[in-house]
C-alpha cells in the first residue's frame, strides 16, 4: 500500500476549502468543480460536494450532525499552535466540543468541521 486518502461528503466545496485552508490544510481543486484536495504533510482528504459524494456510492449518506461515522485525528506541534487552530475553527464555520484542554493524557480539542464531520486535535506528550 502507497497511502491513505480520506474522502468527506461536503455541502459547499468553497465553505469546505476556506474551512480546510484557514485550519492549517494546503488546499488544491480537485479535478471538477466539485471536488477539492487538502493535504496536511502526507495526508489526503478529498472533499466532495454531497450530490457528487452520493453518486459514487450505493447507500444513503449519513448526516454526521444525527450520528457519529468517524474520529479523524490531527497531530499538531505544540500548545500555541492548537489554540490557534481553535480561533480559526470558530471563526470559519466549525464547533469546538470539547476543549481545548488535557484530555487523557494530552493536550486536546474535539470539534466539528462546518458539515459536522469530527475531529480532534491534540499535542502528544514528548516520549
Amino acid at each position: 500500500m502507497k497511502s491513505l486518502w480520506i474522502n468527506l461528503p461536503v455541502k459547499d466545496i468553497a465553505a469546505a476549502i476556506s474551512f480546510y485552508g484557514s485550519i492549517g490544510f494546503k488546499v488544491n481543486m480537485g479535478p471538477m468543480p466539485q471536488i477539492a484536495m487538502a493535504h496536511i504533510g502526507e495526508s489526503k482528504i478529498l472533499l466532495v460536494e454531497r450530490q457528487a459524494f452520493s453518486e459514487m456510492l450505493p447507500n444513503q449518506l449519513v448526516d454526521p450532525n444525527q450520528a457519529n461515522e468517524v474520529l479523524l485525528s490531527i497531530e499538531v506541534a505544540d500548545a500555541a499552535k492548537l489554540d490557534r487552530i481553535v480561533e480559526s475553527i470558530k471563526l470559519f464555520g466549525g464547533q469546538i466540543l470539547l476543549g481545548p484542554s488535557m484530555i487523557n493524557g494530552y493536550y486536546g480539542c474535539l470539534f466539528t468541521d462546518p458539515d459536522g464531520h469530527k475531529f480532534n486535535l491534540m499535542v502528544l506528550p514528548e516520549q
